[in-house]
């Protein structure tokens, strides 16, 4: 992307819901749970808080645990470039890398503003949710070509479809001890489902009723 941090600053309709007081290591999912319950060890919501505080970004607490900027989420974006430089980082927007390459002092990386070098790469790409924003599959891509066990990503929400008699079908996947609904506008806040298992809640929609199905 052209400028840093585009997912930030859409985030929370542009208020930035930067963290959450209820995170935990038992609310991902994945192969290997131990890697979120050290990498929250290693960094907590509440050290995320701490940032924002000395940032001196004012926030609030909504429904949920949810923590939001009270202005621009571009003040969030600010304060990690500004922490970047302060560490001796250098942010390349507008870059694109073509392939990572191991080698005896650590990585090679092959961009478009020529080769970088560093003893670790941090592979930070995000996931193919927004494509607009510029998100891709490129880290998945990336585990790939190491060799490293990359599970076909799923869609959260599915596109509706059209059914007989004008009834329309919408398919959400969802997570355990997570909140969901089917395709964005299809089942008001009102009608969502607090899931207690894996699987896929279907709704069946008609002019004037709603009625689900497990």
């Amino acid at each position: 992307n052209a400028r840093p941090g585009e997912k930030i600053r859409i985030s929370g309709g542009g208020r930035c819901n930067f963290t959450n007081t209820g995170i935990a290591a038992e609310c991902y999912l994945g192969a290997n749970p131990r890697f979120a319950l050290s990498a929250l060890k290693r960094f907590t919501q509440w050290d995320f808080l701490a940032r924002i505080e000395a940032a001196g970004i004012a926030w609030h607490l909504r429904t949920r645990g949810q923590l939001f900027c009270d202005g621009p989420a571009t003040q969030v974006v600010a304060m990690l470039c500004e922490g970047l430089a302060a560490a001796g980082g250098a942010l390349w927007t507008g870059t694109t890398f073509a392939a990572v390459t191991k080698t005896d002092e650590g990585f090679a990386v092959e961009t478009s503003r020529g080769v970088a070098t560093a003893a670790r790469v941090v592979v930070a790409t995000g996931g193919k949710s927004i494509p607009k924003m510029g998100a891709t599959d490129a880290g998945h891509r990336l585990a790939a070509a190491f060799g490293l066990p990359v599970v076909p990503p799923v869609p959260r929400s599915q596109h509706i479809a059209s059914g007989s008699q004008g009834t329309w079908i919408g398919c959400a996947e969802f997570s355990a001890a997570h909140w969901a609904s089917p395709t964005p506008g299809s089942l008001s806040p009102s009608t969502q489902t607090k899931c207690r298992t894996r699987g896929t809640l279907c709704a069946t929609l008609r002019a004037k009723s709603l009625s689900s199905r497990w």
